[in-house]
């Protein structure tokens, strides 16, 4: 049951994920992909948080709040575990930014007489 020799089984385990999707990223895709990955998603997220006050459909912010609080908790998860790993999560997940980032800085659908102004 148990080794006389316990020197080299204490030092054979093996971990195949890091239970964290920035460091499984990072290993994965190398250091550099990853920080320029998760820069974009903390900028549409930051960049969320920014122009939700300014949003005056009901609608709208209802949808740009979906939008924060589930980036937000699927990026606070990940600290503890590999969450995107999982093709639904990961999906949703995408389909949330996409959505967040697809918002213009001051258009509101109840004000259709006012120009979009664009991030460039």
């Amino acid at each position: 049951m148990f080794s006389a020799d316990t020197r080299h089984t204490l030092w054979t385990v093996l971990f195949d994920h890091a239970h964290n999707d920035y460091l499984e990223n990072a290993a994965e895709w190398g250091v550099i992909p990853a920080i320029a990955f998760w820069a974009l998603i903390i900028f549409v997220l930051a960049r969320s948080i920014y122009i939700f006050p300014s949003i005056e459909s009901s609608i709208e912010r209802g949808i740009l709040l979906t939008c924060i609080g589930s980036i937000s908790s699927l990026m606070i998860h990940g600290l503890a575990d590999f969450n995107l790993q999982i093709p639904v999560n990961a999906t949703l997940f995408f389909v949330f930014v996409g959505i967040a980032a697809a918002f213009p800085l001051n258009m509101s659908f109840a004000d259709e007489d006012r120009e979009p102004i664009y991030l460039e």
